[in-house]
């Protein structure tokens, strides 16, 4: 699986969160404004193993998925409701999104995304295992299959095994 040029990432989270006009100013040529949500927090990319492309943005309520394989094209395909909160992170692992927040109530811990059909992405589950809720920072050794959320419910670090990608294990 191949992530998404870090540019066409930087030109959503870039188009979505300024106005137009100020897109010029950094030499980034804009190919199309999806601006539905406020307040963008992160972009992820994600290639599927058949070429579809995923721009992957968190926004202060959910997260959204846009198909960008054709950039001038791209379109939502889903969003998916999460907590409200001015901080999200993702990540993706084999073909999934993990998802943090530091928000509260409903969409809180570890949001997981099954992204094996990327035009219809799924939220398979939520973890919340060992008290966790919130998590500022997340971050995946690949290689190794654990999962590092950082700033974690107010304890630190919580580490996990991603050995089974949809049911972590707290290491």
């Amino acid at each position: 699986m191949r992530r998404l040029a870090p540019g066409l990432c930087a030109a959503l989270a870039l188009a979505t969160a300024a106005p137009t006009s100020a897109q010029l100013t950094y030499n980034v040529n804009l190919l199309q404004n999806i601006n539905v949500y406020p307040s963008v927090q992160d972009c992820w990319g994600y290639r599927s193993p058949g070429g579809v492309e995923l721009a992957i943005y968190a926004h202060s309520t959910g997260t959204s998925f846009v198909d960008a394989t054709d950039p001038a094209n791209a379109v939502e395909v889903v969003n998916i409701p999460g907590a409200t909160s001015g901080w999200h992170d993702i990540k993706t692992y084999l073909n999934y999104a993990y998802i943090v927040t530091e928000g509260s109530g409903p969409g809180t811990g570890l949001q997981i995304v099954d992204l094996a059909d990327p035009m219809n992405p799924v939220l398979v589950t939520t973890y919340t295992g060992n008290g966790f809720t919130t998590a500022h920072n997340l971050w995946i050794d690949e290689p190794a299959g654990i999962a590092y959320a950082c700033g974690a419910s107010g304890a630190g670090m919580h580490v996990l095994s991603l050995a089974n990608p949809t049911a972590p294990v707290q290491l």
